[in-house]
């Protein structure tokens, strides 16, 4: 139980940086593309 309760966590993590990741990338995209 503890060894799944761990591998979710990490789950969880990959998936946060994933997210901020993907934030970050559209957010610079935006900002590349409106910019002349």
């Amino acid at each position: 139980m503890d060894v799944y309760r761990r591998w979710r966590r990490g789950l969880f993590g990959t998936w946060l940086a994933l997210g901020v990741l993907a934030v970050l990338t559209a957010g610079i995209l935006l900002v590349w593309v409106t910019t002349p």
